[in-house]
This record gives C-alpha cells, sequence and structure tokens, in this order.
C-alpha cells in the first residue's frame, strides 16, 4: 500500500494506548470496513494523539499528507511531539511489539455503515458519564470549527442503555450541493460505531448539530 518514498513517516515505540484511542481506531476500520472505494490513513504520535483521513481515487500521498498535517495540529496544541503514520487501509507500519496486542484489547466485530438501519431514539434514557463527556466534547468541537467555505456537521447515536455511542463528523460546502448524501452517510456510520461497540445491538441517533434528536 505504500511506497519507500514514505518510509520516513512511520512511527515507532510505545504509544500511550486507552480506550478512547482504541475506539478512535475501531470507528477507522468501521470507516474502512463501509467505504471500499476509498483509501485511509490512520496517524499518531507517542503520546496518544491521532487523526485519520480518508480520499478517493487510490490517492495515498495525499491522504497521507492531510492526515498528518490535522494529526499535527492538535499535537501541537497539546503540546505534543509530531505524528507519524500508524496505519494505511487495515495494515499497521508502526513498529512497536506491542502495537497490535493495544491495539485490539477489548476488540469487537466491525459492523459496516452498510448493513445498519438509521433511527432516531425515543423514550426515556440516561446517558452515563462517559458518554455524556463524548457528547459535550463532540459540542465543543463544532463550536470551535471555523471555515469560511463550509459546515461542520456531525450525528451522535447511543444504545438504549445509555452507556455505549458512536460519533461521525464532517464537514460540507456551503454553496453547490446540498450535502443530504453525505448527512445520511454520516448518520450510519455513527450508528455503525456505537453498535460495534454495543456488540451489534441496534443503536439510536441522540443528537446532531442541529441539536437534540432523540423523542423523550
Amino acid at each position: 500500500m505504500a511506497s519507500n518514498g514514505y518510509s520516513a513517516t512511520f512511527g515507532s515505540g510505545p504509544i500511550i494506548i486507552d480506550q478512547d484511542f482504541r475506539d478512535h481506531f475501531q470507528g477507522y476500520l468501521v470507516q474502512i470496513k463501509s467505504n471500499p472505494n476509498y483509501v485511509f490513513v490512520y496517524t499518531a504520535n507517542n503520546e496518544g494523539d491521532s487523526f485519520w483521513q480518508a480520499w478517493s481515487f487510490g490517492n495515498w500521498q495525499k491522504a497521507t499528507e492531510e492526515s498528518l498535517a490535522k494529526c499535527n495540529e492538535l499535537a501541537k496544541k497539546n503540546g505534543n511531539s509530531k505524528c507519524k503514520v500508524l496505519a494505511k487501509g487495515s495494515k499497521i507500519f508502526w513498529k512497536w511489539n506491542q502495537i497490535e496486542e493495544e491495539l485490539f484489547k477489548n476488540k469487537k466485530e466491525i459492523i459496516s455503515s452498510n448493513d445498519v438501519s438509521v433511527m432516531v431514539g425515543t423514550g426515556n434514557i440516561k446517558l452515563s458519564n462517559i458518554v455524556e463527556n463524548e457528547y459535550k466534547l463532540a459540542i465543543q468541537q463544532m463550536r470551535d470549527f471555523n471555515s469560511n467555505d463550509s459546515k461542520f456537521v456531525f450525528y451522535f447515536a447511543v444504545s438504549s442503555s445509555g452507556n455505549n455511542y458512536g460519533l461521525m463528523t464532517g464537514s460540507i460546502a456551503k454553496s453547490g450541493i446540498s450535502g443530504n448524501k453525505i448527512k445520511d452517510d454520516i448518520k450510519k456510520v455513527a450508528i455503525a460505531n456505537c453498535m460495534t461497540k454495543n456488540n451489534g445491538k441496534q443503536c439510536y441517533l441522540y443528537s446532531s448539530h442541529n441539536g437534540i434528536l432523540w423523542k423523550f
């Protein structure tokens, strides 16, 4: 998948991998399974900052450059080291003998967004503290987004227990297409991410960039 010209960008050494990092990587794998016509690159640093990028037409160079740039923005904000490539597609390139053991701890079966039904949740629900915090982070991410050319969109899905969640974000150009297809894809990926964590059981849309969707 990778040319020798990009070998210098491959990372090495221990990474601080917590469950949030694992969930993020698992969401990346969901995207790969759901979008076979795109190429994907996952980047990270040793402190645990990470970012992934997808690109069409087999453009590995563009996906790599964009993923590294976005990851390095996050790393700089956190005062951490520069990012390197962890994976291209599902193949791991990071050199550390514990990388797969740490990444795939608590691994669940990957649910494709092509196999889910999108439904808005109904009834009483109480989000766990972890899910509530992730929802607040999604709101903050939306508020921090700044672009004159595009609009930030996100969908947040949860299990009926409120203990599992799935998040997917994206941006839509303010001019041109309506973005309905993009929004539909983002909804499905959020549901799939949640269902992957929820052992394949149905998850439901809880909120979006437009506010709470759940019908209490």
